[in-house]
């Protein structure tokens, strides 16, 4: 797990590292060029080689430093380097006055040490020959907020176009850093290396496609800093989940039987819907669960008994719903329970959520028919309020507009507030569901990079609530489990089997029920490793 950063807070850092530290700004920038340079080498995507032509494309700021920095260090290594300048020229020259102080410093030191700046894309890029190029973005780094326009704006258009790979510093030029819009327009980059730590945009879209592979370059500037500047605002509890993350919740002991890894209770499936609890059980299993039962109407015994033999089945007619005490045995034997997969929003479903929420304390996932249920009714909210075990919600951006009241639109524009307000509103563990899904306790946000188009298929929600759950029961007596981190790994590992599946099967072809299948394989893969 890492952090993740608004540009402000970036430069709350490096402003620290320079004043309190003790280490001088121009230090700073080289460490980058650097750093970028190793990536620049080992990278294969970049094709860099001996005969490789390395062209920069360089701005006024301190982005445009970093490639001055960059393109002097390669010169001296014998490198074959041009670099382009975007910013104002005066008598033939750069104007270094309408430069940062850092980027005019670095400017000068590749001017005397011999280098060649044009005012102009090299004929070498712009034409088809097979020179091998690589491009350097250093245009606009994480400060930029106005739509990039004049001579940049036409250099980005005319290198898009080119097909070459681009190696971006710090941040794709036109990415907004915290928001992830375009500002105008944006280079695509092969690969990002980004300074520091990885800034918010760079893993929201649009800007996501934009960023190629991610490379963090450390350069002795990180968010800890953040703590001890007066008067700043630590990180916010923004992080990045990555798979080191899981390893703590997937432990195994070889002295068990199947209650040591918990019983899930899936609630859900309505007539003719069998599949959504099906694909909730079968994640569940998949995840490692010891026991699933299935909560479902009588018309659905003979497809689930056959999909799914294993799961125990409690079945219930919509004339003769369980009574509370027999609700009560159902949440007594689970250790976690799913409800809301293929329900339907009828009066029989509403008095299962009913019932659920007013009589389970067992942690709780909630999904699809029963968030919809709750958004429309007063009642469950004040119940799902009232809850003291976890609970957790996974709406998609449609579900969560009917639960928030706001548009798509709005929650979209940030969906780290959209999942934090959430969170706290419904007293619960937001899982958003988008291209990135955010997860939120209202005072933490978690957010991942995997995942892929392939996922957006009916039952893939499914297949993620019986694995939060899955999680939830297997961990139910560790106590360092966190219940924001557990929701967080099945977010992980979930997106993971997704892109399992699309590697086997190409994304245009995933099914949920891939998606379930591939849980095993990536479990076993990370607890291999």
């Amino acid at each position: 797990m890492y952090p993740l950063l608004t540009a402000a807070q970036m430069r709350q850092c490096d402003e620290y590292t320079i004043q309190e530290l003790g280490v001088p700004s121009q230090v700073l920038m080289e460490r980058a060029a650097h750093a970028a340079i190793e990536v620049l080498y080992s990278e294969p995507s970049l094709g860099m080689t001996d005969r490789t032509r390395v062209v920069i494309l360089c701005g006024c700021g301190n982005n445009g430093g970093d490639g001055f920095a960059m393109a002097r260090f390669l010169l001296e290594e014998g490198v074959d380097v041009l670099v382009c300048y975007a910013g104002e020229w005066s008598d033939g020259s750069p104007n270094t006055r309408k430069m940062s102080v850092e980027c005019a410093r670095q400017y000068t030191l590749w001017r005397e040490c011999g280098g060649r700046t044009l005012d102009a894309l090299p004929a070498c890029l712009l034409e088809y020959r097979l020179t091998p190029i690589v491009v350097v973005d250093a245009l606009f780094g994480i400060g930029l907020s106005r739509e990039i326009e004049g001579i940049a704006a036409r250099w980005i258009q005319d290198v898009s176009f080119r097909n070459k790979p681009v190696l971006a510093i710090d941040i794709p030029s036109g990415v907004h850093a915290d928001s992830g819009r375009i500002l105008g327009c944006a280079l695509p980059a092969t690969v990002t290396a980004t300074i520091g730590e990885v800034k918010r945009g760079l893993l929201l879209y649009p800007a996501a496609e934009y960023v190629g592979k991610l490379r963090v370059c450390d350069i002795g500037v990180s968010a800890e800093h953040l703590l001890n500047i007066p008067g700043a605002q630590p990180w916010g509890g923004w992080y990045v989940t990555d798979i080191e993350d899981v390893s703590d919740v997937l432990c195994r002991p070889r002295n068990s039987h199947k209650g040591t890894f918990g019983r899930v209770a899936v609630m859900g499936g309505s007539c003719g819907m069998c599949g959504a609890p099906y694909f909730a059980a079968k994640s569940a299993y998949r995840a490692g669960a010891g026991l699933v039962e299935i909560f479902t109407e009588e018309q659905n015994r003979i497809p689930l008994q056959s999909l799914i033999p294993e799961a125990v089945l409690t079945l219930f007619s919509p004339d003769a719903l369980p009574s509370d005490e027999e609700f009560a045995h159902l949440f007594d034997r689970a250790d976690s329970v799913v409800l809301g997969c293929g329900l339907g929003q009828s009066d029989t479903a509403y008095h299962i959520v009913e019932a659920t929420l007013r009589l389970c304390q067992k942690p709780l996932v909630l999904d699809a028919d029963a968030l919809n249920l709750i958004a429309a009714h007063k009642p469950l909210q004040a119940l799902i309020a009232a809850r003291t075990a976890p609970t957790v919600i996974t709406p998609h951006m449609g579900e969560a507009a009917r639960l928030s009241g706001r548009t798509i639109g709005e929650l979209a524009a940030d969906p780290f507030a959209s999942a934090s307000d959430l969170a706290r509103q419904y007293n619960a563990i937001c899982v958003l569901k988008d291209v990135r899904t955010v997860i939120s306790d209202g005072k933490h946000d978690m957010i991942q990079a995997h995942g892929n188009s392939g996922m957006a298929t009916g039952g893939s929600g499914d297949c993620l609530a019986g694995l939060i759950a899955s999680l939830y029961a297997a961990n139910r007596t560790a106590r360092e489990a966190s219940p924001t981190l557990l929701a967080a790994a099945g977010v992980l590992i979930h997106a993971l089997a997704g892109d399992c599946a699309a590697d086997q099967l190409g994304e245009h072809a995933v099914m949920a029920s891939d998606i379930a299948d591939a849980i095993g394989q990536v479990l076993k893969g990370l607890s291999s490793n």
